[in-house]
């Protein structure tokens, strides 16, 4: 099988930015935080066959309605997506699989950052891609058409 023929391939990951902020560890230390997390995932078209996955996980950690962190993850992949590959696999494959491949990446960078921050690693659950697609086609496909939301 020639490169050009297969029908998904990872061509780079990285770390596109990070940020954390640890805020007075020692004031929450005896207490455990409240955690807010977001996960949002984007996909931005290169060419025909590349596509940009971005992964953004976003947490906020508060103790008494104050900051005690905040953690900033933007990890992304290049990927190949053969142009014969129909339509609807290929919208499978850039927001299901792609997104799937990359989390665990991010994940571990997230753990490291908060255990080397001086705290309890975050270990994040795996999150099921697959039901967050269905469940945004569907939304998309509830909406009355000729409205902009």
């Amino acid at each position: 099988m020639t490169q050009q023929s297969k029908p998904f391939e990872i061509r780079h990951q990285y770390v596109k930015d990070v940020s954390f902020e640890n805020y007075c560890f020692w004031t929450w230390a005896d207490e455990a935080p409240d955690v807010d997390i977001k996960i949002d995932n984007a996909i931005h078209k290169i060419n025909d066959d590349h596509f940009n996955i971005s992964l953004q996980i976003k947490i906020n950690a508060t103790v008494q309605e104050k900051t005690a962190f905040i953690l900033d993850v933007l990890y992304e992949n290049i990927v190949f997506v053969n142009q014969e590959v129909p339509d609807h696999e290929k919208q499978v494959l850039l927001c299901i699989h792609a997104p799937t491949l990359l989390f665990p990446f991010a994940r571990q960078l997230i753990a490291d950052i908060t255990m080397h921050g001086g705290i309890p690693p975050i270990v994040l659950a795996p999150v099921d891609f697959a039901s967050a697609f269905m469940e945004s086609q569907e939304e998309k496909n509830s909406q009355p058409s000729g409205l902009i939301h």
